[in-house]
């Protein structure tokens, strides 16, 4: 078992952490805003075995000319597919065009409901009336029915029909 960590030794010369070549004395020009780091990763195990160093190359694709310069015993990890940067532009692509087409959606059922609200509006020039019946008024009837009043308000005329509560529907039933 092993126990890993990670440091990350920042390039700016400011904080006095820098890794280089013992004893060269110029490792690389610092600019005033360099706040990049290497980070490298580090492993022991109780019985004192070393992992090799490996310096990490978050986002980019691992190859080994990237290793130019370090001492043979480190080692570098980095993704072995592609650039990062490449698929997260990818994903953000996909993920606004399917926003996109939910809007879209949206914006197309709502446009529906108002059309099918303006037709439903249009539509209701009968008004229902629904009057329960008891079992004494119709005794011969097994299931419980209510009677459907249907008003025409163009001309008034009045139409008396029942209507099943189980089906909802406004007619007689065949074995009626």
């Amino acid at each position: 078992m092993y126990n890993v960590d990670e440091s990350g030794f920042s390039l700016a010369v400011k904080t006095g952490h820098v890794l280089g070549v013992r004893g060269a004395k110029s490792v690389y020009s610092v600019s005033a805003s360099d706040k990049s780091q290497i980070t490298v990763l580090a492993g022991m195990s109780a019985a004192a075995h070393f992992l090799r160093l490996m310096i990490v190359f978050p986002g980019q694709r691992f190859t080994r000319n990237m290793l130019e310069g370090f001492d043979d015993a480190m080692d570098g990890i980095g993704i072995k597919t592609a650039d990062t940067t490449k698929e997260k532009r990818k994903e953000k692509e996909e993920a606004k065009k399917i926003r996109e087409k939910e809007k879209l959606r949206k914006k197309k059922e709502k446009e529906e409901n108002k059309a099918a609200a303006a037709k439903m509006k249009k539509g209701k020039s009968k008004k229902r009336k629904y009057d329960s019946l008891s079992s004494d008024e119709d005794s011969d009837s097994d299931i419980n029915t209510s009677k459907l009043v249907q008003e025409d308000k163009s001309d008034g005329f009045e139409e008396e029909f029942e209507m099943c509560p189980a089906c909802n529907r406004g007619y007689q039933h065949p074995y009626r």
